[in-house]
């Protein structure tokens, strides 16, 4: 699975709406990745609070990787449980960028590859 496949599927993905074997193939793709884009639904804001866990577990497998953060779902405005100081809160330790998309109406996907690349090469130079 590409990560442009994983970016269309995650709604999907977070809402367990995917088959069995989707779900594997999208695991298996986080798992192998060289960098770490952590997706969050805001339309929940406890995927936020889930957030620690999935990165903290992701640096115990691969190491320090870069960290970028998808706020989901924007589509959904009226069904908004997170804000911005939150999903700051959470995500500061790990001084991960936060960009807010949608994958159903492809808002932002292109600009979360393009920061996600900045960021990964801004990590090797430094």
């Amino acid at each position: 699975m590409s990560c442009r496949k994983l970016l269309s599927e995650i709604s999907n993905y977070l809402d367990g709406e995917i088959d069995p074997a989707a779900r594997r193939e999208l695991e298996e793709h986080i798992a192998r990745c060289p960098n770490c884009l952590v997706v969050f639904d805001t339309t929940r804001k406890a995927s936020v609070k889930e957030l620690t866990a999935w990165v903290d577990g992701v640096r115990e497998s691969v190491g320090p990787i870069p960290v970028y953060a998808l706020g989901n779902k924007i589509d959904l405005n009226g069904r908004r449980e997170t804000n911005d100081d939150d999903v700051r809160a959470v995500l500061s330790p790990y001084e991960a960028p936060v960009l807010y998309t949608s994958a159903k109406t492809g808002v932002n996907v292109e600009e979360a590859f393009q920061g996600l690349a900045k960021t990964i090469v801004e990590n090797a130079v430094s």
